[in-house]
């Protein structure tokens, strides 16, 4: 009972290490390719999970805590919006626009 227990907490370990590293390489590549765990890494342990020792997880753990404490920061940091202004933008070329004139015309003065 205890081992099944343990087994799931650790593979809930792993997923949300995982889901986060994705998170990571789609907001910030850069700061994935500096990162020690990749996702290959995190797919050979889920694959591997009963076999890797107490070290191995201890090493695990610290590894995880730390991309999560910088996933954490990640939410926190204040992320530009660019949605908003992508419509903003198109708002604007809307309201500027000219019936029956091609885009590429010039202007009337």
């Amino acid at each position: 009972m205890r081992q099944r227990k343990e087994r799931l907490e650790r593979m809930a370990l792993l997923k949300e290490l995982r889901y986060n590293l994705e998170r990571i390489y789609r907001q910030e590549k850069a700061a994935y390719k500096t990162s020690e765990v990749k996702r290959k890494d995190v797919d050979d342990w889920i694959a591997k999970i009963d076999d890797l020792s107490d070290q191995q997880w201890e090493e695990i753990e610290n590894k995880a805590n730390k991309i999560l404490g910088y996933t954490n920061g990640l939410l926190l940091s204040p992320q530009p919006d660019k949605d908003n202004t992508l419509i903003l933008e198109e708002k604007k070329k809307q309201k500027n626009k000219r019936f029956n004139v091609r885009d590429g015309w010039l202007p009337l003065k």
